[in-house]
């Protein structure tokens, strides 16, 4: 699979979904905080998610992208790492 990069602006705040298949955890997508010159500006992931085929990898990549910040508020990965 391609690896699928975008740079999304939402509210003036900028993000990097990226989309890959990892060797640990096969296929993946992950968010992360960027700014407007298109460079991640922190490697914590904001949101991430695994997936089953590549096209369900595909097809939830473009729906993160539309639907980032429902993601990420709804997103616990990070949460339950801090105890929050």
């Amino acid at each position: 699979m391609e690896h699928l990069m975008d740079f999304v602006e939402v509210n003036n705040k900028w993000y990097y979904v990226s989309t890959n298949f990892t060797f640990d955890n096969g296929l993946e997508t992950m968010v992360f905080p960027a700014n407007e010159e298109n460079e991640v500006t922190g490697w914590f992931e904001l949101y991430q998610e695994l997936h089953d085929s590549i096209d369900e990898a595909v097809e939830r990549h473009e729906y993160i992208k539309a639907h980032i910040e429902e993601c990420i508020e709804n997103y616990e990965g990070f949460k339950s790492r801090l105890n929050l």
